[in-house]
């Protein structure tokens, strides 16, 4: 009897002398059940007054642990109509989603530059035939003045020489025909190739026009990724002392975080050389 009671007095004293590191695991892991368990919610504590008295606001301490907590910011970002909560998987969607669009503006980058380059070669060709006509306008204008000249030198009285005079004055019909058909067929080739270089360069705006709407759409969207950056940081920065096992998500988070970071820096590469390229069509614009 005495070595019952002496058994169960023993139990309930080894309970009693439990250490503190045992009953924080106890109630760790109780949390930890609690937590896998349920759906938990984050909320902001506000401190009115540091008295601690009831019913008494401090507003400047107040607004302070707003601005602190980044509520002020969130409540602007809402009404801006931003998301101020974005899920995981759909931050990543969008990511996927970003690095398609970047693929398609360098694939039109691409497509503008050939297009650029055959543009180029039009007008080197059109140059050629500009210069090649002005040459021979020169040979035939030279060369009329040399008949024109050698007739003035040789006229006379005789019938020989009034035969000569007008066999050289049909040959100079010819010549001006000839060059008067010459000119009227490369006035054609000019015009024709004008026509074709302001479609060109009409399809060239135009694509221009897509290219800079989808640079804006590309700056809004990385302003919404930003915040949502910003407050999938907060967020982990909170969670971080409530649970151990926060640490290895809040890791993963800043190793997207980045990698979205190279994504911009891609995007603002693809924004410079949208402002090359824009530079280098209002020069061929000017030309023309």
């Amino acid at each position: 009897m005495n070595e019952t009671a002496f058994g169960a007095a023993y139990k309930t004293k080894k309970g009693m002398f439990r250490t503190v590191g045992q009953l924080y695991k106890e109630q760790l892991s109780k949390l930890m059940a609690t937590l896998r368990n349920t759906n938990p919610n984050f909320v902001r504590c506000i401190i009115p007054n540091h008295e601690k008295r009831a019913g008494k606001l401090d507003p400047h301490l107040v607004l302070d642990q707003l601005r602190c907590n980044g509520v002020l910011e969130g409540i602007r970002i809402c009404r801006q109509g931003f998301p101020n909560r974005i899920v995981f998987q759909e931050f990543r969607q969008r990511g996927e989603e970003e690095i398609n669009q970047k693929n398609n503006a360098l694939k039109q980058i691409r497509e503008l530059q050939a297009q650029l380059s055959e543009l180029q070669e039009d007008l080197e060709s059109e140059k050629q035939a500009r210069n090649k006509a002005e040459k021979l306008k020169r040979d035939l204008s030279e060369e009329l003045e040399a008949l024109k000249t050698e007739l003035e030198d040789t006229l006379d009285t005789t019938a020989a020489q009034q035969e000569l005079r007008t066999k050289r004055e049909q040959e100079v019909a010819e010549l001006k025909k000839a060059i008067e058909e010459e000119t009227k067929n490369h006035e054609a080739q000019i015009q024709e190739m004008r026509q074709r270089h302001a479609t060109a360069l009409e399809e060239l705006s135009e694509q221009l026009e897509q290219a800079k709407r989808f640079k804006a759409n590309l700056e809004k969207t990385k302003q919404s990724q930003e915040s949502a950056n910003k407050e999938l940081a907060n967020e982990v920065k909170t969670l971080q002392h409530a649970k151990t096992e926060s640490e290895h998500k809040r890791k993963k988070l800043e190793g997207q975080l980045q990698e979205f970071m190279a994504r911009v820096t891609e995007g603002e590469r693809a924004k410079v050389e949208l402002a090359e390229r824009t530079h280098k069509l209002q020069v061929i614009d000017s030309y023309l």
